[in-house]
């Protein structure tokens, strides 16, 4: 791990306490209550003797010791992500941008590549943006042509910067402001900005897992989430033309908003072309297979609640609060089928759930594997008792 006391270069010298609270924030440091109201105190985690880590802050940019305070706090920031100064700085400046980065790998350095082949890759990479827009839009497990959310979204898009360590290329997404102020520590909705480029990592990651698992299943059934046929497919042309050089993929998050629970210290995922292609061209076919449903309306009484709680007793926002329906679909068979709800919707469920009323709710059924989920939930209600 780097040493905790790196030099601060002059580039950091124009940063503020409200950016590095901004950062710390995004990364999970948890604001302490402490009685002298000019300063900000901060924990992360806790060192190899078990002491807990705490960072200290002046409650402002006008107090003499702040250039100090600041300084150290970014070193103490490297050193617990172990990471060099230049990349928390990295960090800050990118307050207003997520960066998806690839990172290029051979057996000799790669200074370069062939016009062609750089855009085909770019390509590729607008692909990812694209189609993850129009599956956060619409979880579905394939498109039979994209949708103009995707084309919205990737003209957003900047190519960023190539950086150092072989050879990267990195996609630029611009994230709305926060509307909060920065040393306000709430709960925050990601925009969906944040969300597209979301799902591209957890379907990196979970394709990853497959891999290593030798199990499909692990990425098909999380193409609510994560990949669905489409981005399958541009990850397996992507691998294809890049046949000979691994790449590794990773984000910066901009620190303007909370990164979620399963991403925040997430690694970088590294995909090796000769293990990846079959395994994306298998996954895009299965996804394939799932027909794409009409939207329906459905209805039944609640037969499961689910809340999931993360580590600190909090409620888990990025699962959502998930309802299990007995639906009739004719013939006299029922079947069980999920969906995830606002909320405001929960609540209401809750309550029906309590008094055994049936409720109704339009979504698109989706089986894939066992089990059945109502993809894009909306307009769920109470139906009324009888009399």
């Amino acid at each position: 791990m780097n040493s905790v006391n790196q030099i601060l270069p002059a580039a950091g010298s124009n940063i503020g306490v409200e950016d590095v609270t901004a950062l710390i924030r995004s990364l999970g440091w948890k604001k302490l209550e402490h009685p002298n109201s000019n300063l900000l105190v901060y924990e992360n985690g806790h060192d190899d003797n078990g002491n807990p880590i705490k960072l200290v802050l002046p409650n402002g940019n006008d107090f003499a010791d702040a250039p100090g305070k600041i300084a150290s706090a970014i070193n103490l920031i490297a050193w617990r992500r172990g990471c060099t100064v230049n990349e928390v700085l990295q960090l800050i400046r990118n307050r207003g941008t997520d960066i998806f980065r690839q990172r290029l790998i051979g057996n000799t350095k790669i200074t370069g590549l062939p016009l062609e082949l750089a855009a085909t890759v770019i390509g590729h990479l607008r692909e990812l943006v694209y189609y993850s827009a129009c599956a956060e839009e619409d979880p579905q497990p394939f498109f039979e042509k994209g949708r103009k959310i995707g084309r919205d979204y990737t003209t957003l898009c900047r190519f960023g910067h190539t950086f150092s360590g072989s050879f990267g290329l990195s996609i630029e997404m611009p994230i709305p402001p926060n509307p909060q102020t920065s040393l306000i520590e709430s709960e925050q909705s990601a925009p969906l900005e944040r969300r597209i480029m979301y799902r591209i990592m957890r379907g990196l990651i979970a394709a990853s897992k497959g891999v290593r698992e030798s199990d499909v299943a692990i990425l098909t059934d999380n193409y609510a989430t994560g990949f669905n046929a489409n981005l399958c497919e541009t990850m397996a042309a992507l691998t294809e033309v890049l046949a000979g050089l691994k790449s590794e993929y990773s984000m910066l998050w901009s620190p303007e908003f909370q990164v979620a629970d399963d991403l925040r210290d997430a690694q970088p995922v590294s995909v090796d072309p000769g293990e990846f292609r079959l395994f994306f061209e298998s996954a895009a076919k299965s996804l394939r297979k799932v027909k794409e449903s009409q939207e329906t309306t459905i209805t039944g009484p609640i037969v499961q609640l689910r809340a999931d709680l993360d580590e600190d007793g909090g409620e888990n926002l990025f699962d959502g609060r998930k309802i299990t329906i007995k639906w009739d679909i004719g013939t006299g068979r029922r079947i069980s089928i999920r969906a995830a709800l606002s909320d405001e919707d929960y609540k209401l469920a809750c309550d029906a759930h309590k008094d055994n009323r049936m409720i109704a709710i339009t979504g698109r059924p989706e089986k894939l594997g066992k089990s059945w989920d109502l993809t894009s939930p909306k307009n769920f209600r109470v139906l009324p008792t009888d009399g």
